[in-house]
């Protein structure tokens, strides 16, 4: 269950470097890294049906976002 929680950190790091403001840029760097490398973590170990599923979620939010560009 760690890589759950590793996941959503990685959600709130990314809402956190996207709210902060051009001057602190080494901040949103920061929180950006922190991110990635939460996801990457917490996509490593999660099981394998999770990690299927989030790919299965990932290519159909892509999917939708392109339908919606043209």
């Amino acid at each position: 269950m760690s890589w759950l929680i590793l996941l959503a950190a990685a959600f709130v790091f990314a809402m956190l470097g996207r709210r902060l403001k051009p001057a602190d840029e080494i901040y949103g760097i920061a929180t950006y890294s922190a991110g990635l490398l939460s996801i990457f973590w917490g996509f490593a170990i999660a099981p394998f049906v999770a990690q299927l599923t989030l790919i299965v979620v990932a290519l159909g939010w892509l999917q939708l976002g392109v339908r919606r560009l043209s």
